[in-house]
């Protein structure tokens, strides 16, 4: 007897790099969707992607590589409590701190926003507070996939932030 059947389901399309697809804690039922170049995108409830974005970071983050690169927007988490406060948390790749190593490749921030008073599908971009920055040597072997633990703990993998075959710093 055959077992139970799997398949796959277009969400949405014309995206850059989704890293992510994670449902909304309240109750409209949305479907958010992160994607690397810097935007966070909804899904409503009848399958419809939103034209403006939920969040736009591209202004914020350090310029992508076209060909092939493994910063940017890599993780979303909303507050346990979103439902009635509108935070939500963020891992991003910003341009590299001023006091930073030189040479290095970027800054990965931890952020938190909330939803803007007069739009829930839209975040407000000015209550950005940064919880965390933490340079990186190179671009890749970054972490990003934030979640908040059934002890209501914000987790943060941050990567090892070294080279490709694990060289140089990091």
């Amino acid at each position: 007897e055959p077992g139970p059947g799997i398949g796959l389901t277009l969400v949405a399309e014309g995206l850059v790099a989704p890293m992510m697809l994670t449902g909304s804690p309240d109750i409209r039922g949305r479907l958010f969707i992160v994607d690397q170049a810097g935007l966070i995108r909804i899904v409503t409830r009848d399958g419809v992607l939103v034209e403006k974005p939920f969040l736009d970071l591209r202004d914020r983050m350090v310029a992508l590589s076209p060909s092939y690169d493994e910063r940017g927007l890599l993780g979303l988490a909303f507050h346990p409590r979103f439902e009635s406060n509108g935070r939500f948390f963020v891992f991003y790749s910003a341009p590299l701190r001023l006091d930073a190593p030189a040479g290095w490749s970027c800054t990965n921030r931890v952020s938190e926003f909330r939803v803007s008073a007069a739009d829930p599908d839209v975040a407000d971009p000015a209550s950005e507070r940064v919880i965390l920055e933490v340079d990186k040597p190179s671009q890749n072997h970054n972490g990003g996939q934030i979640r908040f633990g059934p002890d209501r703990y914000l987790y943060i993998p941050l990567g090892d932030g070294g080279g490709a075959g694990d060289t140089g710093a990091g």
